[in-house]
């Protein structure tokens, strides 16, 4: 996946460095002081419920391997500019399905949020 800003291609990769900075900024620690990385864990949820913040996040963090990249405001100004936001958010789901790093917890949140879903709404 490229995003392009103000005439420059910046590749996006959901790989094993974006779980890696998305975990230092999200985490749980025990009271040992033992940290786990949570991220996408925290985060997913509110990707596939569109939320806006978090999409600007996804993109930003996944230009973290990349030696230029665009500013966190950058992505933002993109974002606000898009022409077709609902098709964006569609392609960084796609994206996340693509990655060894993600594929499988994308695939396994998708499936029981599906569940959860078909649930609350009274189907087996």
């Amino acid at each position: 996946m490229v995003i392009t800003i103000k005439g420059t291609d910046y590749p996006i990769s959901f790989g094993v460095g974006f779980l890696r900075a998305l975990d230092e900024k999200y985490y749980t620690e025990t009271k040992t002081g033992v940290k786990f990385g949570m991220g996408l864990e925290v985060k997913l949820p509110m990707l596939l419920a569109n939320d806006t913040i978090t999409l600007s996040e996804f993109l930003y963090l996944g230009t973290c391997a990349e030696k230029k990249r665009p500013s966190q405001r950058e992505v933002d100004e993109y974002i606000d500019t898009v022409d077709d936001i609902e098709h964006l958010f569609e392609e960084v789901v796609d994206e996340l399905k693509k990655h060894n790093a993600t594929k499988l917890a994308v695939m396994k949140m998708m499936t029981d949020l599906k569940a959860a879903e078909e649930a609350a709404n009274g189907k087996k």
